[in-house]
């Protein structure tokens, strides 16, 4: 990712970070966001929700984390889904009019002789650590209150699962306000598409031929650290992940953990050895739901040679 940062005059600037709950996706933010201070790459970090933020913030260290709508600056007057892309961008630069002006002044200026660095013929502030250095000497002289994103070398977005790709359209869109084409920040996107889904309809970004065509670098977190005090049910939940049944699987969740209604309400409860399926119910929806659609999607025949097909006994 850091090789993928420095890379110059990239069109694709937008890597992955994947793992399902308990994988170390956050621990994996937190150690970027120190290696990136120490070779003084400037970041700016994203939850989709306040608490998701205010947890990722436990792991980050001296880096902000902010919920996403805050990083990009939208107002509560700009959250309307129904709005076609360049009208959002419309109403965006509207509300952002004197930061967009200002930012363009600062990159559009010759570099002075004492500002002059090998690597810049103009300021780059998004993916230059001495331009991001000279943009924030500049915002100190200036009033406008800039979008968090705006000048910092790497955006890393949390929780990616929850957006739908015209969130993506939107949010690129009112980067290149700021930037140039072939310019901005690198994004790192972190989440898993198994976890929470979009609130709203619409194709999911994971789902989209665009935003995959887009990503320069996929890193997989395959091992549930979560789960080290039970190691079968962290294997279990790494097959779970390419939606693979197997018999190991199966067996490690037949023996379930007894959960009481009680229990399940009661915000304290944990048990060391947690089972995600009750008394295999919820289990047995799962893979009626995954065995029709690798069927529609594959056929009958390839369906047998992949997966071990159970039944509730």
């Amino acid at each position: 990712m850091i090789n993928l940062h420095m890379t110059r005059g990239r069109w694709r600037k937008m890597a992955l970070l994947s793992g399902d709950a308990g994988c170390g996706k956050s621990y994996a933010i937190g150690m970027l966001c120190e290696l990136f201070r120490g070779i003084g790459v400037s970041g700016a970090v994203s939850g989709m929700t306040n608490r998701a933020a205010a947890t990722l913030a436990d792991f980050t260290g001296d880096t902000p984390v902010t919920t996403f709508h805050r990083m990009m600056g939208y107002k509560a007057t700009m959250l309307d889904d129904s709005l076609p892309v360049a009208q959002f961008v419309a109403l965006y630069r509207h509300e952002h009019k004197a930061a967009v002006e200002d930012y363009e002044a600062f990159a559009s200026a010759a570099m002075t002789q004492t500002e002059a660095h090998p690597r810049c013929n103009r300021r780059r502030a998004e993916s230059c650590a001495v331009c991001s250095r000279l943009f924030d000497q500049h915002k100190q002289h200036y009033q406008a209150v800039y979008p968090p994103f705006v000048g910092v070398n790497i955006v890393i977005i949390d929780g990616y699962g929850l957006l739908r790709i015209s969130a993506i359209e939107r949010m690129l869109a009112c980067m290149r306000l700021f930037y140039p084409t072939g310019c901005g920040p690198l994004i790192i996107f972190a989440g898993s598409v198994s976890q929470l889904r979009p609130v709203t309809p619409g194709v999911s970004v994971w789902q989209n031929s665009t935003f995959q065509s887009m990503l320069d670098s996929v890193t997989p977190l395959l091992v549930n650290r979560r789960q080290f005090l039970d190691p079968g049910y962290a294997e279990a939940v790494a097959y779970l992940q390419y939606n693979t049944i197997t018999c190991e699987a199966r067996a490690v969740f037949a023996n379930c953990v007894t959960v009481t209604p009680e229990q399940v309400n009661d915000p304290t409860y944990e048990p060391d050895s947690l089972r995600i399926y009750h008394q295999d119910t919820q289990r047995e929806a799962y893979a009626a739901a995954v065995v029709a659609h690798v069927a529609d999607i594959r056929g009958a025949s390839a369906l047998a040679n992949t997966y071990v097909i159970v039944s509730h006994t």
